[in-house]
């Protein structure tokens, strides 16, 4: 490979490469991870990874902390490509993601929004044409990069059970 063809495979694999930055409850932390190390092994970035901050504590016990938090995580879904929201009937703060994945999708043209799972239509922007709704991980895979998704169709069958299970049970707060 000369040089020319060395710089445009570098070029195309960059482009290849997509931000993605997946939304959830805590108890949904072992199957993100999980879709994270896939996401990584195959080149892609996870913009944000929450999985690896161990527990964040209520919004009022460290403003400080929070508010950087809470900017980090903001500037992560406003650069990513590809937005998950694992959906579930409780949580509050994945709805607000989705909120600024959903005004930045009308600015910005991106990121793509996906709403997993059977609880994606509880509010009203649930219902936002940005939003396309999905019954599993691996339609999202199928669609955004289906060569992982055949890759690595075990696992993500694996995660999507995994997921289903996890959001049928009420949480114990």
């Amino acid at each position: 490979m000369n040089a020319p063809q060395k710089h445009l495979k570098t070029v195309l694999d960059y482009l290849a490469t997509m931000k993605w930055y997946i939304a959830a409850r805590r108890r949904c932390q072992a199957p993100v991870s999980q879709l994270f190390e896939i996401l990584v092994k195959e080149g892609h970035e996870v913009i944000f990874n929450w999985t690896k901050m161990g527990k964040v504590g209520l919004a009022h016990e460290n403003v400080a902390k929070n508010r950087n938090l809470a900017d980090l995580m903001g500037y992560a879904i406003t650069n990513s490509d590809v937005f998950m929201m694992m959906s579930d009937a409780e949580g509050t703060d994945m709805y607000l993601e989705l909120g600024m994945a959903i005004l930045n999708k009308q600015r910005e043209q991106k990121p793509r929004v996906y709403s997993i799972g059977t609880y994606g239509y509880g509010s009203l922007m649930q219902h936002h044409p940005s939003i396309e709704h999905t019954a599993s991980v691996m339609e999202v895979f199928m669609k955004e990069c289906p060569e992982i998704a055949e890759k690595y169709k075990t696992e993500i069958a694996t995660i999507d059970d995994t997921l289903r299970n996890d959001l049928k049970t009420p949480s114990k707060i």
